[in-house]
């Protein structure tokens, strides 16, 4: 994967349907410990937003 590959158009993830895309971001959110509303979850179309969100989460997380 690279930083600007996108989930639908490179990495063909419309390819999973609905639910798997649905685990995927729950695996996400368990993995780094965040939650990801579904309007934030809408906006990540790159590998690279994904990271800035988790990145971003992450350093308002209260120690």
């Amino acid at each position: 994967m690279q930083p600007a590959d996108r989930f639908i158009e490179d990495l063909r993830m419309d390819d999973f349907d609905s639910m798997s895309t649905v685990e995927y971001v729950i695996e996400v959110e368990k993995e780094f410990e965040i939650e990801i509303p579904d309007s934030a979850a809408a906006k990540m179309t790159t590998f690279q937003s994904l990271v800035d969100y988790i990145a971003e989460t992450a350093k308002s997380k209260p120690n």
